[in-house]
């Protein structure tokens, strides 16, 4: 099912309205853009064991087109799926990695939110594509895409052509038994040229790909995020105003937030991981500023402890740690953290992703998390000093286990709304 909360700006949101995405699919990615160019937001849903993706056209109200479905032939269900303009015709396509028949789908847009024909791209045989992006790299005018290689420990970069062909490929290891969860397309150190970094889960690294000329990257540049940790996703930005990117990852196993300070254009220097509690398992991150000192901060959610921090910079460089916590981290302008706020989640709750909007129009960041145990979505209004109104819960039915959320003003009143994938 697919469920929208539109919201009254007064702290409220409408009854959810779903969206029948049929039975048994079960909706793995959720993606909002404009597919048939009438400046009304829509979605695109891909369906891990449907074999399909499914198209839900927005009216502009707030409502959706009953979904057109887009059926796989050969039975392989998308277990990534985003929108881009691959042949730079200005409508937007689909790119879907497939990872039970180790292809790359593409479905061409028509503007209208159709599609006028569908190539797949292979990967290499037995690589289980789980994750992609896709990008400019080589700076021909025509998007790449990068395929994360899952079974096969690598990372692959189709390059694009004028003639929508991507049959130019390079292939670079990732490590032994890596079991990688994540892509992040980013210039590390700021030569205009793009680099890959992958987070390589089981190894407890992350590896980065530095871009060179010519569609060529330099050797693998790995670094360590602590012994056993098992990080599952990373984001970079400049914490302390050095303009060198810093790297922040979450760390599943070790239940605990690392921090790393970019220097010297491709190096790291590691702080002390914060805790984020006992058995919290910090699943997702995202990045904003929360409490409007041009600062960038922190906030994490833990899928096992049910709650919410909120951890204010410190001049010192150091956190105050706490257990059973979902994390933000505010930060200040050496890119430190502290002053730790608690807020819960709710019991049992089990939230498993996180993102940043303002629901209720007071120019103030909120926070919606996805309660995968609790079948819930809770909204915390910021006041713009750091700290977060207890949670607001909202009913996604019994059983519905909420796990991928998305924002945007879907109905056009200039109100952030919520879309959840169940």
């Amino acid at each position: 099912m697919l469920y929208t909360f539109l919201s009254l700006r007064n702290r409220s949101f409408t009854v959810s309205t779903a969206y029948d995405t049929s039975f048994g699919t079960w909706p793995a990615s959720i993606l909002i853009g404009y597919l048939n160019n009438d400046s009304e937001l829509d979605i695109v849903v891909g369906q891990l064991f449907g074999a399909q993706i499914s198209v839900f056209l927005g009216l502009g109200n707030g409502t959706f087109s009953v979904s057109i479905a887009f059926t796989n032939s050969d039975q392989g269900g998308p277990n990534f799926v985003i929108i881009a303009d691959l042949d730079n015709d200005n409508c937007s396509d689909i790119v879907a990695a497939k990872g039970g028949v180790h292809v790359i789908e593409i479905m061409y847009g028509m503007c209208d939110g159709t599609f006028s024909r569908r190539e797949t791209v292979p990967t290499l045989p037995g690589a289980l594509p789980s994750f992609l992006d896709v990008r400019d790299l080589d700076k021909n005018g025509w998007p790449d895409i990068v395929v994360l290689n899952s079974a096969l420990s690598s990372v692959t970069v189709m390059f694009g052509h004028i003639n929508n062909s991507f049959d130019d490929q390079i292939t670079m290891s990732i490590g032994k038994d890596a079991q990688s969860s994540a892509v992040v397309i980013v210039d590390v150190n700021d030569d205009d040229l793009d680099d890959i970094a992958v987070v390589n889960s089981q190894s407890s690294a992350v590896v980065i790909f530095l871009g060179y000329v010519n569609r060529t990257f330099f050797s693998q540049i790995t670094y360590s995020t602590g012994y056993n940790t098992y990080p599952v996703s990373a984001v970079f930005a400049d914490f302390n105003d050095d303009r060198q990117l810093d790297m922040v990852v979450c760390n599943t196993k070790s239940d605990n937030i690392g921090i790393h300070f970019g220097y010297s254009s491709t190096s790291f220097v590691s702080l002390p991981a914060y805790s984020a509690g006992v058995f919290s398992r910090p699943m997702s991150i995202v990045i904003e500023d929360f409490n409007n000192d041009t600062q960038l901060d922190v906030a994490v959610v833990n899928s096992r402890t049910d709650n919410l921090m909120v951890l204010l910079g410190s001049t010192f460089g150091t956190f105050i740690e706490n257990d059973n916590i979902i994390g933000i981290f505010l930060g200040k302008s050496n890119g430190m953290f502290a002053n730790q706020s608690i807020y819960s989640t709710g019991l049992q709750s089990q939230p498993s992703s996180v993102r940043i909007g303002d629901f209720n129009n007071d120019t103030l960041l909120d926070i919606v998390v996805a309660n995968y145990g609790s079948n819930t979505v809770g909204v915390f209004h910021g006041y713009g000093n750091g700290n977060f109104s207890e949670q607001i819960i909202f009913s996604i039915g019994f059983n519905s286990r909420p796990f991928a959320l998305s924002v945007a003003d879907v109905n056009e009143d200039n109100v952030t709304d919520i879309i959840i994938g169940n």
